[in-house]
């Protein structure tokens, strides 16, 4: 397939990479020109086996006509990115952490499939062309809008053993169960500056997690000891991993904060005052940083 990967940070290399990996026609956008030259002569580089994928490398500006395009910007760049896709003929897929770029997606005016995903995969950019694959995963996709053939057309060409789809029918169900892993894992290891293995082996964190799963359960009409199972789960696999939003605050650059507990509080008709002070904190550490 001729496919566009949109974003090249983390996810979106190790996308462009494994793609490539499978012999489809690959190209990733990205927003510098910088990125783009180094990609199209050193080629991307997956740690920890080193291997070398050539995907080629455009900017964001410059995109072509793709069957398929996933989007993998950070959740406040998805509004902006919008007008350059209005007039695409692609199958467009959409995987961010949060669930903001659902309300710009509602009033997206587009022809064509919407698909929306959550990625399992566990990745952290390294430089402009290497990516260190930390954790494999899968893809979880639903239809947000357009046709199933597409859906399963994506389904049938993409999917593989390394690089694994599971579809689902019910695509809100699907952004909660990320949504709530989300904002339990990001914000108290991005305030505290801790790993992910800390939420269980520190009891006050411990302590701080499982409340907050409480809260965004209540919110989310999840059941919170199934979820805060996975929570679990999730956390003992990745102990030694950085999260997406603690890695964001130690390098002063801006979290998907707004995406994750701001749409809960946006959404809530009595925020909680856990998902309330901990949405503060984050934007605090914000100011503070960026």
């Amino acid at each position: 397939m001729k496919i566009g990967v949109v974003g090249g940070g983390a996810i979106g290399l190790l996308l462009a990479g494994l793609l490539t990996e499978q012999s489809h026609d690959v190209t990733l956008y990205v927003r510098n020109e910088v990125q783009k030259n180094q990609i199209n002569q050193k080629g991307i580089i997956c740690l920890p086996e080193e291997n070398t994928y050539n995907p080629r490398a455009l900017l964001i500006d410059e995109l072509e006509q793709e069957e398929l395009i996933f989007i993998c910007v950070k959740q406040y760049d998805v509004e902006k990115l919008l007008p350059k896709l209005e007039h695409s003929c692609s199958t467009l897929v959409f995987l961010q952490n949060g669930m903001s770029h659902i309300d710009a997606l509602d009033h997206f005016d587009y022809s064509n499939t919407i698909i929306i995903g959550t990625c399992e995969h566990a990745a952290r950019k390294v430089n402009a062309t290497t990516v260190r694959y930390t954790g494999e995963g899968k893809l979880n996709l639903a239809l947000f809008k357009g046709d199933q053939k597409d859906f399963e057309h994506l389904n049938n060409h993409v999917s593989d053993n390394k690089f694994p789809i599971v579809l689902t029918g019910n695509w809100r169900h699907m952004l909660h169960n990320k949504l709530i892993i989300n904002s339990v894992i990001n914000p108290i290891t991005a305030v505290f500056q801790v790993k992910n293995g800390a939420l269980l082996s520190n009891p006050h964190l411990l302590y701080l997690a499982q409340s907050l799963c409480k809260e965004v359960a209540n919110e989310l009409k999840l059941n919170e000891q199934e979820q805060w199972e996975r929570i679990r789960g999730i956390i003992e696999k990745t102990t030694e991993n950085d999260s997406s939003m603690k890695t964001d605050i130690e390098n002063n650059r801006k979290t998907e904060i707004d995406g994750i507990l701001g749409y809960l509080l946006q959404h809530s008709d009595n925020p909680k005052p856990l998902i309330n002070n901990y949405y503060h904190a984050i934007k605090a550490l914000e100011m503070e940083g960026v």
